[in-house]
């Protein structure tokens, strides 16, 4: 097990762990109950953290205040027009990004990973997605760096996570990253097969 030190302001932990080979069932290690997630929660001494799931797949944040994690799967679900304009509709203009063709995968994709960063933003504030979205817009694009956003708490910052294929991970924050440490099963993002490692040795630093 991953032996954790104290975080200091800025700086993240994210774990990739398997739910198992049948997520549908919804199994004992997909959550707060999963020993895994406990140990790694003890390790690191009661710091801020948060949890989601999708698949196949567990990811669990940690940070020195509080944050939001949200995983999500677009290549096996078809989302309707009007489920994907609603949320194309929050999208932040001020973001470039590639033009995609309506109803396209890409264009899922897009929609999906809005939803995504909507969901990490209010999990962080304590809220889930029945808190109020309206003001709240986010970029649809990739992120090559944290993205600020403006919300009724304060300014919070938005952060893309490697994902497995067919998958868009988000994480937020009221505090800049500017230190990232991905784990995934084996304490190596490489090991974790489908998943893209941060780059070099797993550590993404970002500049103020």
């Amino acid at each position: 097990m991953h032996s954790a030190a104290p975080l200091e302001p800025g700086c993240l932990a994210v774990h990739v762990l398997p739910r198992g080979a049948e997520p549908r069932r919804r199994p004992a290690g997909s959550g707060r109950a999963d020993p895994r997630v406990r140990a790694l929660l003890a390790a690191y001494g009661g710091p801020h953290h948060n949890l989601s799931h999708s698949g196949g797949w567990l990811y669990l944040a940690v940070s020195g205040s509080p944050v939001g994690v949200d995983l999500e799967g677009f290549a096996r679900r078809r989302h309707g027009e009007a489920f994907r304009r609603f949320l194309l509709e929050r999208e932040d203009p001020r973001a470039e990004r590639a033009p995609v063709a309506p109803g396209s995968l890409d264009e899922q994709a897009l929609a999906v990973r809005v939803w995504s960063r909507l969901e990490a933003l209010t999990k962080c504030e304590g809220q889930g997605l029945d808190g109020a979205l309206d003001h709240l817009r986010v970029p649809a694009g990739p992120l090559p760096e944290p993205w600020c956003v403006d919300t009724a708490q304060g300014p919070r910052w938005l952060l893309d996570l490697p994902s497995p294929a067919g998958m868009v991970a988000s994480l937020a924050s009221p505090v800049r990253p500017r230190h990232v440490r991905l784990h995934g099963p084996d304490d190596a993002a490489g090991d974790t097969p489908g998943l893209a490692p941060f780059p070099a040795n797993g550590i993404d630093d970002f500049q103020q």
